[in-house]
């Protein structure tokens, strides 16, 4: 029963995900074959990491987004909190993806984001994809603050594994893991408190 429930709600939210977001984020990955030289290669670097961590942020938080995580059926289904928790966070998590697979796809030797770049960028997208989530059951303020955490750690994260390389990565994965287990449960738990009818 909890797989099935678990499947209408990625059926159904991947369904109403915007293709907009999902098409940005795949032309930006093409911009890494653009090959620039010196400076220009670290400048566009830094432009896709930023960039896309924006989009996938503002595609968590947009105001269908936040309408689904707050649908009335999808709190019928017979699921706990964390495993609405993780069944509403696997559509924007596979979306927020779509960057570092067309960058790995497109990667030519010598892009301005090489391989480790890529997966800390990964990394950071899915961190911030589940802080942002967090933000869709918030209003205001409250609301700000989970974009503006979700923007400094995801750009943090993809931006440490570009800078140092390995040992970037191997730091942004510790991060990353720590991150996206305390927001993805924070998530849970809010869920479980959560009344769609307030």
């Amino acid at each position: 029963m909890n797989a099935r429930a678990t499947f209408a709600m990625v059926r159904i939210r991947f369904g109403d995900e915007p293709s907009a977001g999902l098409m940005a984020l795949a032309l930006l990955g093409f911009a890494n074959a653009l090959k620039p030289n010196g400076s220009q290669a670290a400048a566009v670097a830094a432009t896709i990491v930023v960039a896309g961590v924006a989009i996938a942020v503002g595609t968590t938080l947009r105001r269908a987004s936040i309408a689904r995580t707050t649908e009335l059926r999808l709190f019928a289904a017979p699921l706990y909190g964390k495993e609405v928790a993780r069944a509403q966070a696997l559509v924007p998590c596979a979306i927020s993806l779509a960057l570092p697979l067309v960058l790995l796809l497109a990667y030519r030797p010598g892009a301005p984001l090489g391989p480790n770049a890529i997966a800390g960028l990964a990394l950071g997208l899915v961190a911030a994809t589940l802080v942002a989530l967090g933000g869709t059951l918030r209003v205001g303020r409250n609301r700000a603050i989970y974009v503006a955490a979700a923007l400094a750690l995801g750009c943090t994260i993809a931006l440490t594994a570009l800078v140092l390389g390995r040992n970037g990565l191997l730091v942004g994965l510790l991060v990353a893991v720590v991150v996206a287990y305390a927001a993805l449960r924070a998530f849970g738990e809010t869920l479980a408190r959560f009344d769609p009818i307030d």
